[in-house]
């Protein structure tokens, strides 16, 4: 308890010795007791029903119990001043308890009441044991010494008064006095603590565990999820930690989490002691927010570069930490290793905890964590919860690179998958569009024949000049329709039949011009406004013009159509890097979403008599000259609210129509 038991007893003061007092503790103290006399209060009997040994010596009692339980004890008059004190508490508490000294006076230099000092359960529990099982009693105090160490104690005290009067003959006259015990508490609280800090790290190791475990995630993650369990008040506390993973020989820095400097660590430690989140809490923020917490704790890590071979390598102590598997703390301090010193510069670190993360012999990372903002001391007690949680960090990140392969394996076999249906469809097409060009070559020769007769014998009939209205607009609707049947066969043809490019060098913005140029009357009947606004060098390319210009035409008479009360067609040319672009704008009312994503369909239109293969004619000759074409729309109320652009590869020496 305060002290071991001495090993000579120190008397009791006069009237203590004889047989053991009977004592009434709710008897008021007589006035004017000052000391215990021969013959009084300690010759009295027991009250209760249970007799005590005859002859047994109260001073033996109180001195045997002292000495045995260490317990530092003195006796005070009913004036509260000290009338004795044993050897124990006189070693703990020199000089301050003397005789003839006021107790209170004593007790508050000594062990000054502290009220925030609150019961602690866990202690009590371990004192009851002490004590029979019965609830400690006594006010709480504390004391602090030089080196700042805390020791508890509890004060009890009894008061001792002489038996009621009521019983003549069997009671003796006394003085009354109070017996006072200081019970040193300091194991117990210690024990309670450390009890509490056990727990609470469990608590802590089985959450974390339950998170690595209770779902596969990315190596990302399972690194986050390392890296907040160290760092975190409810995982191991520590103010920074870094992720390194192996490349070669070489072990490099991947993930920091912890403040930069003082005034980080302020910003984030006040934020998270208002938010107050849980362990799952912060790693669900972690992966709301995507970027790194601390940017530039993860600029730091990047920079960490570590050789694992060499002559320098050899000689370094995280290297020997690493490679020997063992959690180890690296200490800074004069002539360090080349490899220590440098990285001790880097961290600004005093001390480093080294944990590597193994699965058999294989290093899977090295986690290194430190107190850069407290300069707290790093434990063994905190290095052995480090090393218990490495082997559980090493499983996660196996556990999280195969489901990283698993998901990049899917990932190839969802697109060889998507790229197979996309075969598939070509094939369809191609089937579709071979059984359509064979049907369209039939046609062709069965029909075309008789059309163009048809058309002839119309046209030379209105060339004679016929009287009778009637037969002038019946010729004229019948040389329309065959005129109108001869271009859907000549579309069909040109859309399904296979041909060659033939690739040559041109100029782009001369193909755009020629092609604007075949629509100037159509332009100026339908008062609408062209303009080319082209780029401003020379853009030189090998491909086929024709396949250019009939998909440029297209877009060219579809914009016509398009604006029906006139408006403003652009085209621009623009050049970036190896790809070309060409623009084709109007002022049209627009393509409505529901129709922009069939407008490349073939045979699909919205246009009364339209063929539906303009625009997927383009496409495919696009196609054929291995660019792309995409729609746009604007809808942000601007002038020209339909755009489609052609991406042309510059320098394209062949192509083969698909």
């Amino acid at each position: 308890m305060l002290s071991e038991a001495p090993e000579k007893r120190k008397a009791l003061p006069s009237g203590l010795s004889g047989e053991f007092p009977t004592v009434d503790a709710r008897a008021p103290s007589p006035a004017g007791s000052d000391s215990l006399e021969e013959g009084g209060l300690w010759n009295q009997r027991p009250p209760r029903g249970s007799e005590f040994p005859a002859g047994a010596n109260a001073k033996d009692v109180l001195l045997g119990l002292t000495e045995t339980l260490g317990l530092g004890a003195f006796i005070s008059d009913s004036h509260g001043r000290i009338l004795w004190t044993n050897d124990a508490i006189e070693a703990e508490f020199p000089g301050i308890f003397a005789l003839g000294r006021p107790a209170d006076e004593a007790l508050g230099e000594a062990v000054p009441p502290d009220p925030g000092l609150l019961p602690d359960p866990i202690a009590e529990q371990l004192e009851r044991r002490s004590f029979g099982g019965r609830a400690p009693e006594g006010a709480l105090r504390a004391r602090i010494l030089p080196g700042g160490e805390m020791k508890t104690y509890r004060h009890h005290s009894f008061h001792l008064a002489p038996a009621s009067p009521a019983r003549p003959g069997r009671l003796a006259a006394g003085k009354s006095c109070t017996v006072h015990c200081l019970i040193n508490t300091t194991p117990e609280k210690k024990l309670a603590d450390t009890y509490r800090t056990s727990q609470h790290e469990l608590s802590s190791v089985k959450e974390i565990l339950d998170i690595l475990y209770e779902s596969i995630t990315s190596t990302r993650d399972v690194m986050n999820l390392i890296l907040v369990a160290v760092t975190s008040r409810f995982g191991f506390g520590f103010n920074r930690a870094f992720f390194l993973q192996v490349q070669g020989d070489l072990l490099r820095g991947h993930l920091g989490i912890g403040p930069a400097n003082p005034a980080d660590a302020n910003r984030i430690w006040s934020r998270l002691a208002e938010s107050n989140p849980t362990l799952r809490e912060s790693l669900r923020l972690l992966s709301q927010t995507g970027g790194p917490p601390d940017p530039a704790t993860a600029e730091l890590a990047m920079r960490i570069c570590i050789p694992l071979s060499g002559s320098k390598a050899a000689e370094a102590g995280i290297v020997g930490a690493i490679k020997g598997g063992k959690a180890t703390l690296l200490y800074r301090r004069d002539r360090l290793p080349w490899v220590d010193d440098e990285l001790f510069k880097l961290l600004g670190s005093h001390a480093l905890a080294v944990v590597p993360l193994r699965i058999g012999q294989e290093l899977k990372g090295v986690l290194l964590a430190d107190n850069f903002i407290t300069q707290k001391p790093i434990s063994d007690e905190d290095l052995g919860l480090l090393k218990t949680f490495s082997g559980y960090a090493g499983i996660a990140l196996e556990r999280s690179r195969l489901y990283d392969d698993l998901r990049q394996n899917v990932e190839k076999l969802q697109e060889a998958n998507s790229e197979l249906q996309s075969n598939q469809k070509r094939l369809m097409q191609a089937e579709k569009l071979s059984a359509i060009g064979e049907l369209a070559g039939f046609v062709s020769h069965e029909i075309r024949n008789p059309l163009v007769a048809i058309g002839g014998l119309a046209r030379s009939a209105l060339a004679d000049g016929s009287e009778k209205p009637e037969t002038v607009e019946a010729l004229s609707i019948i040389a329309n329709e065959v005129n109108r049947l001869e271009r859907f066969l000549k579309e069909t043809l040109d859309f399904v039949k296979p041909s060659a490019t033939l690739a040559d060098d041109v100029d782009l913005n001369e193909v755009v011009l020629e092609s604007l140029a075949t629509f100037r009357e159509e332009l100026v009947a339908n008062g609408i406004e062209a303009g080319f606004e082209p780029a401003e060098e020379e853009i030189s390319a090998r491909l086929d013009p024709h396949l250019l210009r009939g998909a440029l035409s297209n877009l060219i008479k579809n914009a016509i159509e398009a604006m029906h009360g006139g408006g403003r067609l652009r085209l621009r040319s623009l050049q970036k890097g190896a790809l070309a672009r060409i623009q084709v704008a109007d002022t049209g009312p627009g393509i409505p979403p529901e129709v922009q994503r069939r407008i490349f369909d073939p045979f699909f239109t919205t246009k009364k008599g339209g063929t539906g293969l303009g625009l997927a004619m383009s496409q495919q000759s696009v196609k054929s000259l291995g660019g792309t074409i995409a729609l746009e729309t604007h809808d942000d109320g601007g002038e020209f609210r339909t755009e489609f652009s052609i991406t042309l590869p510059i320098g394209r020496k062949e192509g083969v129509r698909q």
